[in-house]
């Protein structure tokens, strides 16, 4: 590394070496891991509650803006690009910085190509998001929140589909062997072996129900309706009715709907 490179490198440290420089103040590496990921936890909920308008438009932009919102407590540089070199073990590097655009252009024009995704089959659903998944690893854009950011990314793709993408489904370590697999040796590298992550990609694809398919303000109403119908374990309280897919449908807006049911005295 040169003495320009070390000196960017150092820059995102604290003087100590060990621990990212942070906006809470944090100096020790594994607080700062905890307080990330509760902080950014909070931030993916409002995503996932369609609380934070961010463009579909899946390019650099776009991914900037995921990165920004999920991390814009923790970091000052959240939503900006690395300008350092990377890697994950000895023997793979993640692409150069220069290449990151590049990288992320071929993931744009990866979206484009499927003219509707709402018809797309699961074959090429599952082929398509290993390789946008693929290539977005491999640029590695941004100094941590990496994986965050992506999965973010993928999801709000998949709600275009009839498949939504559950991450739960495969686990930490069968995740990391399939993307450490699929990315090049070489930081030049032009070909990427995404096949490796056709596996991982296939189970964690998951149908979305046909009506909330369909409407999403619908999903929405399901989606909350079977929360107030549970309890925290999942089971469904005893004497209830579980909201009918088929016939659920979202409230009117209107006046009537903004009124509080709660009244002060």
């Amino acid at each position: 590394m040169t003495t320009e490179g070390s000196s960017r490198w150092n820059a995102y440290f604290w003087e100590s070496g060990e621990c990212l420089r942070n906006k809470l103040g944090i100096k020790n590496e594994r607080e700062l891991e905890k307080a990330e990921y509760r902080l950014r936890a909070m931030r993916q909920a409002q995503l996932d509650r369609g609380e934070v308008e961010i463009p579909r438009t899946f390019d650099q932009a776009h991914l900037r803006a995921i990165h920004r919102h999920l991390l814009q407590d923790v970091y000052d540089w959240a939503g900006e690009f690395r300008d350092v070199g990377m890697d994950k073990d000895e023997k793979k590097s993640f692409a150069y910085p220069y290449r990151i655009g590049e990288l992320l252009d071929v993931v744009e024009s990866r979206v484009r190509e499927t003219r509707d995704w709402s018809t797309t089959p699961r074959w090429a659903f599952v082929s398509n998001m290993a390789g946008i998944y693929s290539h977005l690893n491999f640029a590695h854009p941004f100094r941590e929140g990496n994986g965050a950011a992506g999965k973010a990314f993928l999801a709000q793709l998949a709600e275009r589909t009839r498949f939504r993408l559950d991450f739960d489904r495969v686990d930490k370590a069968e995740w990391n062997a399939a993307s450490n697999a699929a990315r090049p040796d070489d930081p030049l590298a032009v070909i990427i072996s995404e096949r490796e992550m056709y596996d991982v990609f296939g189970k964690l694809t998951v149908d979305r129900e046909p009506a909330a398919a369909a409407d999403p303000d619908l999903a929405n109403v399901i989606r909350l309706q079977t929360t107030a119908y549970t309890r925290p374990d999942g089971s469904p309280l005893t004497g209830t009715v579980q909201p009918d897919a088929t016939t659920a449908r979202p409230a009117q807006q209107g006046p009537a709907s903004d009124v509080n049911s709660e009244r002060g005295s």
